[in-house]
Formats: C-alpha cells, structure tokens, sequence
C-alpha cells in the first residue's frame, strides 16, 4: 500500500488563538475556516443563493492528538450516515475512516499525532448516493499545556489556546475529590475520585495520549486508601502519597507506576503519622514531616537512592515548630525546603512558614514576615524567582508574593476578589501566569505575570473551585542516536538509541524516494521500547534516504537522517 508523504513544515505557531490554522484558505461562499477544494473558475455570480443539498458551516479546530469537526445538517434531511476519511492512514493510531450517525453535528477525531499535517474529506450519504459536495481541509494537531480544576459541580481540564474546557476526556464521569497532579514528564496524571460505580473514594491515573484512565493490578493502598498528598519523582517513575493504615493513620506510600506494585522498602514509623511529604526536583530527596500528635513535629529527609535517613537536618522544635507540617515544597533547583506549620500555642491556631538551606542543613533566615494572619499553602515559581504564601482562611488574607533573590514582597498583585475565597493557586510551566481557583465568583481566574492583570478571555466557571493545576510542558523529544542502516537485496535494517530525557510513544519513518518503495513511505512504528526496524520493498538499485523521528505527546521530534547505497 502506498502512501502520501505529509507536509512536516507548521507548528504551533502557525495556529491562531481560535485553535485554527493560519496557513489554512477560507472556503468560498462558506463560513469556516477550511482548506477546502473550491475552483474558483466553476463559481457564477447569482442573486439568489443556491442552498447546497449536503452539510452546512463545515468548521475544523485542530487540539491536542484530536480534530473537532462540526457542522449544521441541510434542510430537508435524508442523510443516513456521515463518513470522514483521515490521511495518511500509516500516520494515525486509529482508523483512517470514521462512519458518522446522520443526527450528528461534530465529531471528535482522535488517534492523532501532534506536530503531523493531516488531511480530512467529509462527505453526507443517503443510502449509497452522495449528498452535496465533500469538504476536503487539512489541518495540524499539537500539544498545548493543560489546566486541570475540581469544582464542586464537575471536574474541567482546561485547554490554555481555546481557554475553555477540553475536549476528549469523556472517560472522567466521576466526581474529583481534589486537583488533578501532574507527572513531572507530563503524560500522566493522578486524581483522588468519588467513584459513581460505587467503588467509593478512590486513586485513579490517567494517560495524557488516550485520555483514559491506566489500569494495574494495584495495591490496596493506592487503590481503596489513597488520598490527598502526591508527590512525584521526577522521573515520573514513582508516586508517593498519603494513605489511610489499617488502624486509620496517615502514613506516606511510594508506588512504582511502571508496574503499580507498592515499595515496602522505604522507611515506615510505626505508630506515627505523615502530615506531609515532597520529592526533591533533583531527585535526591525525598521529606517527610512526622507527626505522632504528642511529641515534637520531626522533620526526616531520606536518601532516595538508599532509602535510608539522612543526618543533621535542623530539629523543628527548636525552630518554634510545635505542631503539624501542613505542607512542604522544595524549591525548583532543590537548594531550600519551604514549610508551613501551625502555631499551636497561639490564639486561634495561628500558622507560620520557615524555609530550610539544603546545602548547609541550616534554617535560612532574612525571609519577610507574614502580612496575613495565618498561611494555608505556599508555591514556588517554576523559575525559582518567585514564592508565594496563600492565606484563605480569614478575613484580611490574600497572596503574598516574595522575591527569593531579595527576600522582600512585591506588591501590585490583582486582589480584586474576596481574599477569604482563594482555595488553591498554580503556576504554568513556564511561570508566566497563575492560575488561582476561588470558592466565590469568578470561581477561576488567570493572571499574566508580567501585567500583573487578570485575563478575561477564559471561560467561566459556574460553581466553587478548590483545587488547580498546570500541565508541565516539554519540548518534542530530541533526535534518536547511534543510528544505522544495513541494506539486503531488497529492504534494509534500522537500528537505533532512543533520545534520552524523553516519554517515547513510538516512532517515525520516512524514505526517499517515496515512488521507488513498494509500500508504505512514511509511517509509524507503534512500539515504544523498540531499537530495530526492518524496512521492506526498497529497490536494491537505488539509493535510498531514511528518516528516524521519536514521537512523544508534545510532538515530532527532529529527524535522525541516514542515506545508504545498495
């Protein structure tokens, strides 16, 4: 089977804010934003406008692996399927050609590569006569972070370039119980539900490519008595959190995700509880703050190589920590550890934050004092430029955003919305904007780092908001190494090293020239963990070029390129 080389040029940049592309020609007469095959010479001037038999306002908006398709059904209906025909066929996951039911009026088309031009046909039937005109357009997928938000009506990932709720993740029925947690590489994410099949409170993660939901053969702990606190490596390759004992504690658990076993070699602390728990950026650690609710609240840093505690981090206690860590979070380059505690002696309950020198294992001072009352959670930037101290539990609260070079405040933050009605921040990947989710409308706000002004572009929300996140975003995977081609008479070996510092999906092939291969030119190898490839139909005659790209969920890496001779 023969197939059409697809066009590698465009990108992201190429796509509007309307999620359309800009390269893409409007159709004549027609309101939509398709490329579609109109001879210009076959159109007469008329006054009267002739209504077409077949569809109506055809659209296209490209997402990420996904290309929403609608449309108005034609007066005087008769239509009794819709088919729309993808290609290349050897560049998707799914099936080239989807039969659509007649009462539709837009179809997710899913089973995309992001960052590949793809090329669509739509055509109306009744019976086995066509009806109208077929719509034909091209268009690109790509990746785009991600916000994810639990409200008390109904849980929402949001699309950042449509800002407005995305599409595909039918699969999410249940109710969340808190914010989504993003892998640090981006392609899962873990959410604590409420699930409806009557499973009660559950742990649940999520693949980013298919938008379902990853089933293993899980531990009860992660499975029946998991709850909030996830915290990943950031190798993506394990998931702490917190989970109920048997006797009803709350003790810290790492799961391996790759197989979904628990590990049961990490330090426990018989008869203690885990108030919070944070892995390092660089891996190398992994706190934990242990509390038993009668003796001094301890802080334990582990060596997550050896799993084994290490010596000589500060005692709390005599730092004024006299009650429960609510909260920890290393600092981006791994070199602080910021805390918040309660101040039990205090009226009230009253909280404090201290930050910890990774380095010298010492209490880092010169940090400003609280403007609030009390703090409920505090967030680093991901540039390490910028802390934040969340106060929403009392009148008078709000955000105090420090500079960590400086150590001093910076004011100027919008605080037009009820202080005591902030439930959750986040930042995006590449800390320009924060996202921030509200128990009071507007329920969910967005802010430009730099303006420092409220964006009024997203879609609004219509209940409380409690938890939110930022997808991470990377950039495609790099050029696969260590690339060979070993011809035969009539087709030719690949082989390969994956690219490092990357979520393989699987990969790319493309050979020139495509008119001397009896087959496939250009198409996907659906294994990730692969290093070969036989390369069939070549003509031992001719030279050929053969292209390697590794493919993730951000997109077509660059292109390893190897030429042969017979």
């Amino acid at each position: 089977m023969s197939c059409s080389g697809t066009d590698p040029s465009g990108g992201p940049e190429d796509i509007g804010e309307d999620g359309a592309s800009h390269d893409e020609q409007e159709d004549i007469g027609r309101e939509n934003d398709l490329d579609v095959d109109v001879d210009s010479s076959e159109i007469e001037d008329s006054d009267v406008e002739e209504v077409s038999p077949g569809l109506q306002n055809v659209s296209v908006h490209p997402l990420e692996g996904l290309v929403l398709i609608s449309w108005d059904l034609p007066q005087n209906d008769t239509l009794t399927h819709i088919r729309i025909t993808g290609s290349p066929a050897e560049l998707m996951w799914g099936e080239a050609e989807r039969i659509i039911e007649p009462t539709a009026t837009r179809y997710l088309f899913g089973g995309l590569v992001n960052d590949i031009r793809y090329s669509f046909e739509i055509q109306a039937f009744a019976g086995d006569m066509e009806v109208g005109d077929p719509f034909i357009f091209r268009t690109l997928p790509f990746s785009r972070p991600l916000l994810s938000l639990a409200s008390d009506s109904s849980h929402y990932i949001f699309d950042s370039i449509r800002k407005r709720p995305a599409l595909g993740w039918d699969s999410l029925v249940d109710y969340v119980v808190n914010a989504y947690n993003w892998s640090p590489d981006g392609t899962k994410v873990v959410v604590s539900i409420f699930d409806s099949a009557g499973k009660g409170r559950r742990c649940a993660l999520l693949d980013r490519v298919t938008r379902e939901e990853i089933y293993l053969e899980y531990s009860d702990e992660f499975g029946e008595f998991c709850f909030y606190g996830f915290s990943w490596s950031p190798d993506s390759h394990r998931l702490a959190f917190r989970s109920l004992s048997l006797d009803g504690r709350a003790v810290h658990t790492v799961l391996n995700v790759q197989t979904g076993e628990i590990e049961r070699d990490w330090p426990v602390f018989a008869g203690l509880y885990t108030a919070a728990l944070d892995w390092s950026p660089d891996g190398d650690r992994f706190a934990l703050g242990i509390d038993s609710g009668d003796i001094p609240e301890r802080l334990t840093i582990l060596d997550s190589r050896t799993k084994e505690i290490e010596s000589d981090w500060p005692d709390l206690f005599e730092h004024g920590v006299r009650s429960a860590i609510s909260n920890m979070q290393w600092s981006p380059d791994s070199k602080r550890l910021a805390m918040h505690y309660t101040i039990s002696e205090h009226p009230g309950m009253s909280n404090d934050y201290i930050i910890i020198d990774a380095d010298s294992k010492t209490i880092d001072t010169g940090w400003p004092e609280l403007i609030f009352d009390e703090i409920t959670n505090l967030y680093w930037s991901p540039d390490g430029e910028l802390l934040i101290l969340l106060s929403s539990g009392s009148p008078g609260g709000g955000m105090q955003v420090i500079n960590t070079s400086t150590k001093e405040n910076i004011a100027g933050w919008p605080m037009d919305w009820p202080s005591t009605s902030i439930q959750d921040i986040a930042w995006s990947h590449d800390s320009q904007r924060i996202a921030i989710a509200g128990s009071t409308n507007p329920y969910l706000v967005i802010v430009d780092r730099s303006t420092m002004e409220i964006d009024e572009e997203w879609t609004l929300l219509g209940s409380r908001a409690r938890g939110v996140e930022w997808s991470p975003q990377h950039d495609p995977p790099g050029a696969p190494t260590q690339v060979e081609l070993h011809r035969t008479d009539s087709g030719a070996t690949l082989s390969w090293e994956a690219p490092v510092g990357a979520t393989i999906l699987d990969y790319r092939i493309t050979i020139a020239p495509a008119d001397q291969v009896d087959g496939p030119a250009d198409y996907l190898i659906n294994e990730a963990t692969v290093s070969e490839h036989l390369i069939e139909g070549l003509n031992p005659d001719v030279d050929y070029t053969v292209s390697i790209h590794a493919i993730s969920v951000f997109g077509v890496g660059e292109p390893a390129i190897i030429s042969s001779t017979p």
